[in-house]
């Protein structure tokens, strides 16, 4: 659709800092992997290790999901910079904003594996079709207005709604609640070590590093929160 408004420039730097956003994606989809057997088959054979082990998926996907956002929000310049040149520096503004698809997505991805295995496809598939739908109608509205800032403003949107209509199926076909204690308690525990790992990756002789060793230190300070936590 960039192409279409006859965007090309504003096509590769937004084709840049996607093709980054789709590396940062690959962890949650190995956790999916991981899951989505042992979900099915508790559906069918146990209510008590089905609340069990989405609660370990969940609780995987919160401590993956915080850090991901935060680093890759703050790092963005530099990961362009790196790996693209500073003809691409526009391409920072697109991967911030990916980088909240990326949240919202990885915070979705409990709840929509959970209706595949209740066999809801169907609905699944309408759902994300729905919102594919909205966010074709809102690019056309906003990409002449804000380049390829609006499309990814239009993904956020469509994302959003895809995980409010995801979740309310899921209180009405799911036999666990949305949310519980435990995933709040672990929601604070991925936030506050997700902030010590923020104060670390953007001091100044920190964040001058290669940025590989940049997120080699806020991974390192981010896991040592969570072990003490």
């Amino acid at each position: 659709m960039l192409g279409y408004f006859n965007l090309i420039t504003e096509n590769g730097w937004y084709g840049a800092a996607f093709k980054i956003a789709i590396v940062a994606v690959i962890p949650a989809h190995l956790i999916i992997r991981s899951f989505y057997p042992l979900l099915s088959n508790f559906f069918i054979s146990s209510h008590e290790k089905l609340q069990k082990a989405w609660d370990y998926f969940t609780e995987s996907m919160l401590f993956l999901t915080i850090p991901t956002v935060v680093g890759g929000y703050v790092l963005a310049p530099k990961i362009i910079e790196t790996f693209y040149g500073s003809d691409f520096a526009p391409s920072a503004v697109a991967l911030k904003l990916l980088m909240l698809v990326i949240g919202i997505s990885f915070l979705n991805y409990p709840y929509t594996i959970m209706l595949i295995a209740a066999e809801q496809q169907k609905k699944n598939f309408l759902i994300m079709a729905g919102g594919a739908l909205v966010n074709v109608f809102l690019n056309f509205i906003l990409i002449p207005k804000f380049g390829f800032s609006g499309a990814v403003v239009s993904t956020i949107i469509s994302s959003a709604l895809v995980f409010f209509l995801t979740i309310i199926l899921f209180h009405y076909i799911a036999p666990i609640p949305i949310v519980n204690k435990r995933l709040i308690s672990i929601f604070f525990i991925s936030a506050i070590a997700s902030t010590a790992m923020y104060y670390v990756i953007t001091l100044q002789f920190i964040y001058n590093l290669n940025v590989l060793f940049v997120c080699l230190a806020g991974a390192l300070v981010y896991g040592a929160i969570l072990v003490v936590l």
